[in-house]
């Protein structure tokens, strides 16, 4: 049997819901489950393969896509044990002690104390005497859909997405069979060479950019070893999907026939936590939801004792081996089914994980370092940034004048909105030379003009532009006046002020969103 430990690299947030309901609240699972990774490998490879091929490596479990969990000290972790008890209300110097039940339960547990199950976040165990968790951040995002007809949002139909944030870093695993070796070198190198690819719902909006590559050298082997002991516990390391052989229903508990042992094994309840958990998956190739699966949740751990209160053999041993290193139950090619053996002791220290091996982002290769050079606007330094520095400080002043000058109050708004600096931005954007960018704007900011009314008899001023038109003194100089300076500088090219005017709008716009903008001296 061959096995391959990769990383996915969460390059944008990646939604993978809980359920496939398409109204309501989305939940996001906090792992990466391994038919993610079934259904990229099949859309790459599943007519190329040839049909034998593609029916062994998808649909036999003969090729197997374990669940990608996060990267912890470097690495795989484990879903937390469900075995793992914490002291519901702490006593002093008892915050971090967790205790696993799951290892002589009975003498461990104090009387008239209380303790819950620790059920969320992942773990890695080290020493045998610590514990790290880590649980994935996520981020929750509110959507609206959109009328086709309009090109508005519709009316009743909000949406929310919750999703893995960017720049985490998981690890998966694919196990073959080696009846399997002759394809396997096309599916490995899917993993192995760093290509991005897509994956969870709305791939072709903002959401799903995960670059998968080749994990550590030293992950190349699983070896399993068993101590010499009259009982043993496993870990369910992702959720399995069990049936009973004699009626066909769903069984939630793994019974020693399941891992090739014989009735002199049983299982001891008193030491065995599990939880069941559902799954409806939807079938694109029928276009309608599966029948719902019964399985047993990721994170449970059983505990097996042998009746005669002797020692595991030799025989049953390898029986084990074989379970932990191909997993029990079905689909096990989607991840389901995967198990490891569960060794720890009694009592011992949680530490949160917050930093150990950081989630590193990749670095920019050379083609990604020119794109964003071609990006990078040339205001960041020479004669535009410091055209731009210039005019900031001057729309400062004005408005200080203008404020003095009309005697506004501190309460009082008589500089342009954000709907005024956007036409003014859109303008900017589309034209593409100065003439014609003082020829647009001439029509969107208009100057002051009089027109006589029959209102009483007074003069009415007509000024659809009123922010721009105020004055800073006596026939002086107005913030139309400034802009229309700006734009036609003799030192800023076509190119330049495109590019000028549309930095000036953000910082202008950032400086008034800033507290007591007016009062700070402006550098």
């Amino acid at each position: 049997m061959g096995e391959l430990y990769f990383k996915a690299e969460l390059l944008d947030d990646v939604v993978l819901s809980q359920k496939t309901a398409t109204v309501g609240d989305h939940k996001s699972l906090d792992y990466i489950p391994g038919s993610v990774f079934l259904g990229i490998a099949a859309s790459r490879f599943y007519s190329s393969i040839g049909k034998e091929n593609a029916w062994t490596v998808f649909h036999t479990s003969k090729v197997r896509f374990c669940n990608a969990y996060p990267l912890v000290d470097g690495k795989r972790s484990l879903p937390m044990p469900l075995s793992l008890h914490s002291e519901k209300v702490p006593r002093t110097g008892k915050e971090n002690t967790v205790l696993n039940f799951a290892n002589c339960a009975s003498d461990i547990k104090e009387e008239g104390i209380q303790y819950r199950q620790n059920r969320s976040g992942y773990v890695c165990i080290s020493d045998g005497a610590k514990i790290r968790i880590k649980n994935p951040s996520k981020t929750s995002r509110m959507r609206t859909a959109i009328n086709a007809k309009t090109g508005t949002a519709a009316k009743t139909q909000l949406y929310g997405y919750e999703s893995l944030d960017a720049g985490q870093i998981f690890i998966g695993k694919i196990e073959w069979d080696d009846s399997v070796t002759d394809v396997i070198p096309q599916i490995v190198s899917l993993f192995e060479t760093g290509e991005i690819v897509h994956a969870g719902r709305s791939k072709t909006a903002s959401y799903g950019c995960v670059k998968i590559s080749k994990y550590n050298a030293s992950f190349e082997k699983t070896e399993v070893s068993l101590p010499v002991t009259t009982s043993f516990s496993i870990l369910a390391v992702s959720d399995i999907c069990m049936r009973n052989p004699a009626t066909g229903t769903p069984d939630l508990n793994v019974s020693p026939s399941s891992l090739g042992l014989s009735d002199e094994w049983e299982l001891d309840r008193s030491k065995s936590f599990a939880r069941p958990s559902y799954l409806c998956q939807y079938n694109a190739h029928r276009r309608e939801i599966e029948m719902q699966k019964t399985l047993i949740s990721k994170g449970s751990v059983f505990t097996f004792k042998s009746k005669s209160n002797r020692n595991l053999n030799t025989e049953e041993k390898e029986c084990i081996k074989s379970a932990v290193t191909q997993g029990i139950g079905e689909s096990k090619g989607q991840g389901f089914g995967e198990i490891a053996l569960f060794e720890i002791g009694k009592e011992f220290t949680k530490e949160d994980f917050v930093e150990g091996v950081p989630d590193v982002k990749p670095e920019l290769t050379s083609d990604e370092k020119a794109w964003l050079d071609w990006l990078k606007p040339v205001f960041v330094s020479g004669n535009v940034e410091k055209k731009v520095k210039a005019a900031l400080k001057e729309f400062v002043e004005l408005c200080r004048k203008i404020k003095i000058f009309h005697s506004f109050g501190d309460d009082d708004v008589f500089w342009p909105g954000n709907a005024q600096w956007g036409r003014i931005l859109e303008v900017a954007k589309e034209c593409r030379t100065k003439d014609d960018l003082n020829n647009r704007l001439s029509t969107v900011i208009k100057p002051l003009t009089e027109s006589k009314t029959e209102r009483n008899g007074d003069t009415k001023v007509s000024n659809p532009d009123e922010e721009w038109n105020y004055e800073s003194y006596s026939k002086g100089k107005t913030l139309r006046d400034w802009l229309f300076d700006f734009i036609k500088d003799t030192s800023l090219n076509d190119k330049d002020v495109k590019i000028a005017l549309q930095e000036l709008v953000k910082r202008c716009k950032d400086k008034i969103a800033e507290k007591n903008w007016l009062n700070g001296d402006e550098k």
